[in-house]
C-alpha cells in the first residue's frame, strides 16, 4: 500500500495517496508486525511529503529504525530515500545526503538495481544543490550536461551560450564543489562513498 502511496504522489494526487496510508494503517493495525508498522508510517510519509517535507521526514525517522529493525533491506532503502529527498526539500542537504548513502547501501545489499539508479539521482540533485556554496541553476545544468558526456562546446550551443561563458561557468563550478577540472568533477559526482 506505501508503493500506492508513493505512486499517487508521483502522479500528483496527494488526497489519494493520503487514502492508501489510511489503508496502510489500517492493514498494520489487522497485522500487527513491526514490518507492517513500517510501511505504514512510510505510506504516510510520502502522503505528507508535498504539504510538508520537514513531517514527511518525522514519519519517516521511525519507519527507518523499524525496518532495519526486521532486516528488510529493500523497504529500509526505500525509507532512506523518502527522508533524503524530503530533508532535501526541507533544506537540510548535509542530514539528506547522509539519508541518501545509507538509502544507497541498503538498496544495493537488496540487488535493488533501479532503485541504486533513482537514490544515485537524487543524491546527485542533492550535491548539486546543497551546502553554502549552492549551485546556480545554470550551473546546475551544466553539470548534468557534464555528467550527461556533453562537450563544452555541446552545452554551449544546446544553451545558446558561448563556449567562454561555459568555460567561466565551470571554473565556478570546480571552486564550488572544490574540484579540479572535469574528470575531478565527474568521479565527485558520481563517487561511490561505501
Amino acid at each position: 500500500l506505501e508503493l500506492l502511496a508513493e505512486a499517487e504522489i508521483a502522479l500528483g494526487h496527494p488526497d489519494l495517496a493520503a487514502d492508501w496510508a489510511k489503508h496502510a494503517d489500517e492493514a498494520s493495525t489487522a497485522l500487527p508486525t513491526g514490518r507492517q508498522r513500517g510501511l505504514a508510517l512510510l505510506a504516510k510519509a510520502w502522503a505528507a511529503l508535498p504539504g510538508s517535507p520537514a513531517d514527511a521526514a518525522a514519519l519517516a525517522a521511525p519507519a527507518i529504525g523499524i525496518l532495519a529493525d526486521v532486516g528488510d533491506q529493500l523497504s529500509l532503502a526505500r525509507a532512506l530515500l523518502l527522508a533524503g529527498r524530503a530533508l532535501a526539500d526541507a533544506e537540510e542537504p548535509s542530514v539528506a545526503a547522509d539519508h541518501l548513502d545509507r538509502a544507497l547501501s541498503a538498496a544495493r545489499r537488496a540487488g535493488a538495481q533501479a532503485l541504486v539508479t533513482q537514490i544515485e539521482a537524487a543524491r546527485h540533485r542533492v550535491t548539486l544543490v546543497g551546502g553554502p556554496d549552492r549551485l546556480t541553476e545554470r550551473e546546475r545544468t551544466i553539470t548534468e550536461l557534464i555528467l550527461a558526456g556533453r562537450t563544452n562546446r555541446e552545452i554551449a550551443a544546446e544553451l545558446f551560450l558561448s563556449t567562454r561563458t561555459i568555460e567561466a561557468s565551470l571554473s565556478r563550478i570546480y571552486a564550488k564543489l572544490g574540484v579540479r577540472g572535469r574528470t575531478r568533477l565527474i568521479a565527485h559526482l558520481t563517487r561511490d562513498d561505501d
